[in-house]
C-alpha cells in the first residue's frame, strides 16, 4: 500500500484517516515503512528501447528469434539482476525467495541505468547497441512490439 505525503517548508499534507485504516487491517507483527522521494516515472520510449534495441541486439547476436519468448524473459531477467542485484524476500510461508524489482515499479533513473549498464556489458562482450538515434521511430516500435515479453 502506498501512501502520499506532501511537504513543504510551512505544512505537511496527508490523508491520515486512509493509514490508519490500513493499519487497522494488518494482522498482529513488526512491521516497517520505507518513505521514497516521489520520482519521475520510466517513459515508454525507455521501455521501447530497452525491449526493442538492447534486447533485441543480444538476441540477435546470440540467433535468439522473437518468438522464443521464455529466453527472451530469460535475457531480461538475467540483464536486470546484473544491473540492479538480486533481494532476498521472505515469503508469509517463511519460505525465502529471490526478488528482482519489477519494470513496473522502475523510475526513470532507475531504468536509465538498467539500460546504461546493459549496453557497456554488451559492449565488453562486443555487442554493439544502436543509439536511440541510429533507429527510426517505425522500427523502434516494431521491434519493441516483437521482442516484449
Amino acid at each position: 500500500m502506498k501512501f502520499t505525503i506532501t511537504k513543504t517548508d510551512k505544512k505537511i499534507e496527508f490523508d491520515s484517516a486512509k493509514f490508519w485504516e490500513y493499519l487497522g487491517t494488518l494482522k498482529s507483527g513488526n512491521y516497517y515503512f520505507p518513505i521514497k522521494k516521489i520520482g519521475k516515472s520510466k517513459t515508454y520510449p525507455q521501455i521501447k528501447y530497452w525491449f526493442g534495441v538492447v534486447i533485441r541486439a543480444y538476441c540477435d547476436e546470440q540467433g535468439i528469434l522473437p518468438y522464443e519468448k521464455e529466453v527472451i524473459y530469460e535475457v531480461h531477467t538475467t540483464l536486470k539482476k546484473m544491473m540492479w542485484g538480486v533481494q532476498e524476500r521472505k515469503l508469509p510461508s517463511g519460505k525465502t525467495i529471490e526478488y528482482v524489482m519489477s519494470m513496473s515499479k522502475a523510475e526513470s533513473d532507475e531504468m536509465g541505468f538498467l539500460i546504461d549498464g546493459a549496453i557497456k556489458f554488451l559492449a565488453s562482450h562486443g555487442i554493439i547497441v544502436p543509439t536511440p538515434n541510429e533507429i527510426s521511430d517505425q522500427e523502434l516500435e516494431k521491434y519493441y512490439r516483437m521482442y516484449k515479453t
